[in-house]
């Protein structure tokens, strides 16, 4: 249990103790924008080693709540600066949550068709998607720009589409999945795609590079 509290490195960070706040849905962007509310509420949270914010939309036609982080607008770049700035005062490194919930989105929100992969409607959401085209995800992964040998982590990655193609963008993705089968297709995609991939950790957790 001491071990909870002593220092511990992460990659390049090196985190004050083993603990990480992982992303809520906390609903309180307005106007789809980060504001000084969020800034406190993660500053006050700011004991943790890591915090990972919220969600952050990649794409117009994700958005699954209203009070969602638009991340594809430039307006929210001052809105980030003000959660960074009151975690880093403490001296604490802060991740962003960047997703796009795919079916489980609205077009209640958006008035846009919902992206999927498939024309298969969400138990639960019950709208039927539009099956993405090879040229929407390209146009796609070009929005979100994930610059070569970024490091992204994938807390709960599905069947791992997506991170296998951030990895074909040189982009050194972990998924860190306690799911077992989902864990082996993963690994058997990437083997497939010829990505290069090893365990990370005591946990499910694999590691993909282009």
């Amino acid at each position: 249990m001491t071990k909870l509290f002593t220092p511990t490195a992460f990659g390049p960070l090196n985190l004050r103790n083993h603990l990480v706040m992982a992303p809520l849905t906390r609903s309180r962007a307005t106007g789809n924008i980060p504001n000084e509310l969020m800034a406190e509420y993660y500053g006050q949270r700011a004991t943790a080693g890591l915090i990972i914010t919220e969600e952050h939309s990649t794409h117009p036609t994700d958005w699954p709540y209203e009070k969602l982080i638009h991340g594809f607008h430039r307006d929210v770049i001052p809105g980030y600066r003000k959660i960074t700035d009151a975690v880093h005062r403490h001296r604490v490194p802060v991740f962003a949550q960047i997703n796009h919930n795919g079916g489980q989105a609205s077009s209640m929100y958006s008035r846009l068709p919902v992206w999927g992969p498939s024309p298969v409607a969400d138990p639960l959401f019950r709208e039927v998607p539009k099956a993405v085209t090879e040229a929407e995800i390209d146009a796609f992964l070009e929005l979100v720009d994930v610059a070569p040998d970024s490091c992204i982590l994938d807390l709960c990655c599905g069947q791992g589409r997506h991170l296998l193609e951030l990895a074909r963008l040189d982009a050194g993705a972990t998924d860190l999945n306690h799911f077992g089968s989902v864990y082996y297709v993963l690994w058997g995609l990437a083997l497939l795609g010829g990505l290069d991939q090893h365990v990370v950790g005591r946990a499910q957790g694999i590691q993909i590079r282009g």
